[in-house]
């Protein structure tokens, strides 16, 4: 079984709230991303429990998640839309 994309609230609200164009090319972003198994930021810090946190920027979005090898899951925490 491959890896899979798991959104919070928070990045869904903003992801629905963009701009329609911005929307779908996030989301074809964001849809790519799984496949390529556990993600890589261009910058790594860690959360309050000491996970690592990769954050991703794609054209306007900066995407922060962390990889849960356990459930080979990608866990986004934020998404921004700048």
């Amino acid at each position: 079984m491959g890896w899979k994309l798991v959104l919070d609230q928070v990045a869904l609200t903003t992801l629905f709230s963009a701009p329609p164009l911005e929307r779908i090319k996030a989301v074809a972003w964001l849809e790519g991303l799984p496949k390529l198994g556990p993600v890589r930021g261009e910058v790594i810090k860690r959360d309050d429990q000491g996970r690592e946190l990769q954050v991703l920027f794609k054209g306007d979005w900066m995407l922060t998640a962390w990889n849960d090898h356990a459930t080979k899951e990608i866990r986004v925490v934020d998404l921004v839309y700048v």
